[in-house]
């Protein structure tokens, strides 16, 4: 008998568990040993929960129990077992009278009662496990940090700490709590790659350095491979941080090893028709869509489009890839495939919100909708038709919000003062004086972008430029200055300027070439000396803070902006929808204008806190300009 379990045990150890079974099954026919009996029981449990078969493993730790009912680990066995088939009830049961044992609580442990510290840091992780599987998140950080107190080097504790926090939001803790993880256990192959994930998901967000916390995750995830070999997945996630790092060709050729590794081990054939959330194909979806942007960003638009269509013909209703290869199409000059494909786009995102699929990954329609289709209206509408378009997508979603009202008021807005300026024109009279005025008095002014913190804003970027030379600067000629930090590379630099040198839509004669200037400067640097009161910023909206304190102050001062009376600042995802007619700078000279401004949505009052004061009092430290004269 003994054996036999012996023999069972050298089994399982090498992971050849159904010989293993087969000896623990022979050794119960064979017993009449209490004890030996238990230990088969056991064995055989753990034989079942290593084959992923816990139903069949609940008996075996059930009898194990009842043969030997002060076994305390006979007893976790079991309590683990009810987790793991989710049937916590008992699981709880089983931990309340462990507790009870142990004297109940962390500092007034019972040594009488079995309240050792190796007891009661096992009653406490078990306590953590049933309170993650019933999703009490506070109970479960409380369990595990009721172990790490008990010993700090405790790695299973700090995985799953890590994950309680995870589910509430606590970003920062996770990191810290599954680096410690990773210190005790450097060679756990899960922790490394549950690290390199949230690395990449939160970087920026938990008051460190974006760019080390981003090369951090890509060493952790080499390190997972390094221990399980290179999979798909790990070469994903580890492409998406060289994504978001900016190494776009980098990144470029590891989104392709990732989709060769994927169809090295499942067959991507597999993947067509399955739902989103299975097999990966959401995974694989976006390493397609991926691999697109960082070609379009660098100037690949043709290639581009063949990734785009790769995920289109694996997921017919992507609507994020349909709208990027739109993009993509409008920059090759074929603006009729494009009007269509980004007309798709639309219907694709209608036909998600229905079936509820897995790409709309917010509970605000609205706010997908503004992200992904405002782009597209000006493509596929005139803006007189932009209010229509807005009210037919109300109808769909059958509720109108704050957000919605305001952008429809302000496109109404824009729409009523370009029919003020029609009648001014052919009125005449003081209209035709301006007209002079603008036409005599060009002021010395420039565009000024701010670009780009991610791949996002390089592509936005390059339809930007294009649709503002297309429908104003080629008439109205300014040069246009781009400030960008380190993230802007050359290639980027390359591919922009590519995009806004494209011919038009109209197939026009050649007109004046665009007036383009890249500027660098430090945004670290520029972003923080700005402004002369402190603005309560934490870091989720840090980077906002700095650029809104960046335009209220210090770009007046940079060199390449000095001696010029005006500047238009647009973001890289303004569009200009329609032709300006007439030349807005100048008569904003003429006018006697200080500062205006056009906006198409509302700011979050806590990423504006404080900045209205603070824009306010440069203005009238540099104008003497009272705020009465500011917005007459």
């Amino acid at each position: 008998m003994p054996m036999l379990i012996n023999e069972g045990v050298q089994f399982y150890q090498r992971k050849q568990f159904d010989e293993a079974g087969a000896k623990f099954l022979d050794a119960l026919k064979r017993s009449d040993n209490i004890t030996l009996t238990a230990m088969a029981h056991l064995n055989m449990g753990m034989v079942y929960n290593s084959k992923l078969k816990y139903a069949d493993a609940v008996p075996h730790f059930k009898k194990a129990v009842e043969l030997l009912p002060t076994d305390l680990q006979a007893q976790l066995d079991l309590a683990t077992s009810y987790i793991n088939v989710r049937d916590l009830a008992p699981a709880r049961e089983i931990a309340k009278q462990l507790l009870a044992k142990i004297g109940g609580g962390v500092e007034k442990l019972n040594p009488e009662r079995g309240g050792n510290v190796l007891t009661a840091m096992s009653v406490y992780t078990l306590m953590g496990n049933i309170a993650l599987a019933s999703a009490q998140w506070a109970e479960a950080e409380h369990a595990f940090s009721n172990v790490i107190k008990l010993n700090d080097g405790h790695s299973t504790a700090y995985v799953g700490l890590g994950e309680a926090l995870s589910k509430q939001e606590k970003h920062a803790g996770v990191i810290q709590a599954l680096r410690k993880a990773v210190q005790l256990t450097p060679n756990s192959d899960q922790t490394l790659f549950a690290l390199g994930m949230n690395l990449i998901m939160h970087a920026g967000n938990i008051g460190e350095n974006k760019t080390n916390c981003l090369i951090e995750a890509i060493h952790t995830l080499e390190r997972h491979t390094d221990l399980v070999g290179t999979t798909w997945a790990a070469m994903f996630n580890i492409a998406l941080a060289k994504h978001r790092l900016g190494w776009l060709i980098d990144a470029m050729d590891t989104y392709r090893e990732a989709l060769w590794r994927y169809r090295d081990q499942a067959g991507m054939e597999k993947l067509r028709g399955l739902p989103g959330r299975e097999a990966g194909q959401a995974e694989v979806l976006m390493a397609m869509f991926y691999e697109g942007e960082c070609l379009r960003a660098t100037g690949h638009y043709a290639a581009s489009q063949e990734a785009y269509l790769r995920a289109i013909e694996m997921r017919p209703t992507f609507p994020a890839a349909q709208s990027a290869l739109g993009a993509a199409l409008e920059l090759t000059g074929d603006f009729e495939a494009a009007r269509d494909m980004n007309a798709a786009s639309i219907a694709s995102i209608k036909t998600e919100f229905t079936t509820g699929t897995p790409h709309i990954s917010t509970t605000q329609p609205w706010m997908y909708f503004y992200k992904h289709v405002s782009g597209m209206l000006r493509m596929l509408f005139p803006l007189d038709q932009v209010v229509p378009a807005i009210e037919e997508w109300e109808a769909f979603e059958q509720h109108s919000d704050a957000s919605q009202k305001q952008l429809r008021a302000t496109i109404q807005q824009g729409l009523d003062a370009f029919d003020e300026v029609r009648k001014e024109k052919e009125g005449g009279g003081g209209g035709e004086a301006l007209s002079n005025c603008e036409k005599e008095s060009k002021p010395k002014a420039a565009v000024v972008y701010l670009c780009c913190k991610d791949l996002q804003e390089v592509n936005n970027m390059q339809v930007s430029l294009r649709l503002l030379y297309l429908n104003f600067l080629a008439e109205h000629p300014y040069p246009v200055m781009v400030l960008h930090n380190k993230y802007l590379t050359r290639p980027l630099i390359d591919a922009i300027k590519r995009a806004a040198a494209l011919p038009s839509k109209e197939g026009k004669a050649a007109r004046p070439p665009l007036d383009l200037h890249f500027v660098p400067i430090d945004s670290s640097r520029e972003g923080v000396s700005i402004t002369r009161v402190d603005l309560e910023c934490n870091w989720s909206h840090k980077g906002y803070c700095d650029m809104s304190r960046f335009f209220a102050g210090s770009v007046h001062d940079l060199p390449g902006l000095k001696g010029y009376e005006y500047m238009w600042r647009l973001d890289s995802d303004s569009f200009i929808l329609a032709p300006i007619q007439r030349d807005i700078v100048a008569a904003a000279a003429c006018r006697g204008c200080v500062y205006s401004v056009s906006a198409l949505s509302v700011e979050p009052s806590a990423v504006v806190h404080g900045l209205f004061e603070d824009v306010l009092k440069h203005v009238t430290m540099r104008t003497g300009r009272t705020l009465q004269d500011h917005f007459k």
